[in-house]
Formats: structure tokens, sequence, C-alpha cells
């Protein structure tokens, strides 16, 4: 219950949406709580062809390094802000 809850905060302060329906359930879905790796690239190696599998490669290396990119900015931005406002302290 205080996971659920914790999630609907968070979901709040970024302006998402908490659904717990089908997102949770999805272990197919990347972005879900269920989400199962192993499933997900069995499944990808035995349906998809392997032009495809390098293009899901490009594509999640791709998210990967914009992700870091993001939470890189996100690091120093608050560093500044940490900084700023123990200089403000003095």
């Amino acid at each position: 219950m205080a996971s659920s809850r914790m999630t609907a905060l968070l979901a709040s302060f970024y302006g998402m949406q908490a659904t717990e329906g089908q997102r949770e359930i999805d272990e197919m879905d990347m972005d879900s709580a269920a989400f199962n790796v192993d499933a997900f690239v069995k499944k990808k190696l035995t349906e998809e062809p392997l032009p495809n599998l390098v293009a899901l490669s490009r594509q999640l290396n791709s998210a990967t390094k914009g992700l870091d990119s993001n939470v890189q900015n996100l690091v120093y931005e608050n560093y500044s802000k940490f900084i700023s406002a123990t200089d403000t302290i003095r």
C-alpha cells in the first residue's frame, strides 16, 4: 500500500499518470514495474529478424545515452543550486 501511494506521489510530482492496470501487468513493457528482461529478450530473439534486432539495439543505446545525459544535467543543476544555497547561507 505504501508503495502504491509513493508511486502516485512521484507520478503527480513529475506530471505523469499513475496507472496500476495494464502497465504494471505487462512484462514486455519496459516502463512497467513488472518488466521481465529475460522474457523480453527471448521473445525478441525468437520473433525478430537480425536487422530489426540491430535497429532495436541502436534505439536502446541511443535512449540510454539520452537518459544518462539527462541525469548528468540534473546532477549538475542540483549541485549548482546546492553551492548557491551554501554561499547564501554564509
